[in-house]
């Protein structure tokens, strides 16, 4: 197991090193598929086990090879100031992140536990603190404003 954070009473863990690849648009795509890369530009190259252990609760997650994730949302007006999408320093932390919120029975529905996963992964592959704190606050309340935890 690859630890990737133990801290404050949350350790996240992999099987694995992640393989994240770029899904490049060809000629011979159809517009579907045009269209599906550009939503979802990156793609899991192979089947990533995360553990997320936290003092009351332990969470397998699978994420299975091939799982298409837009990265992280980050509107383009902050891109000078936090990044884009496809830095590499948010691909990991985005791509379990985005299986969380599009899976959340996988961590018992729990919002905040997803958040916390994401900055800790930000962390662990160099974001700056503040970066990531940033980041945290603004997915966390994205998440709330669509409505995970009012379930």
């Amino acid at each position: 197991m690859i630890t990737w954070s133990n801290y404050n009473g949350i350790e996240i863990s992999s099987d694995i090193e992640p393989c994240v690849a770029v899904r490049v648009i060809l000629p011979s795509d159809t517009a579907f598929e045009r269209k599906s890369k550009k939503q979802r530009p990156f793609i899991s190259k192979k089947e990533i086990k995360w553990l997320i252990q936290t003092s009351q609760y332990s969470y397998i997650i699978t994420i299975p090879k091939n799982y298409c994730y837009d990265g992280a949302s980050i509107p383009r007006a902050f891109w000078r100031l936090i990044g884009s999408k496809e830095s590499d320093e948010f691909l990991i932390g985005a791509m379990v992140h985005d299986f969380m919120c599009e899976n959340h029975h996988v961590i018992g529905n729990d919002r905040a536990l997803s958040s916390e996963v994401f900055k800790r992964l930000l962390l662990a592959c160099g974001v700056s603190k503040l970066k990531a704190d940033v980041m945290h606050f603004a997915v966390d309340n994205f998440q709330r404003f669509c409505g995970w935890g009012k379930e």
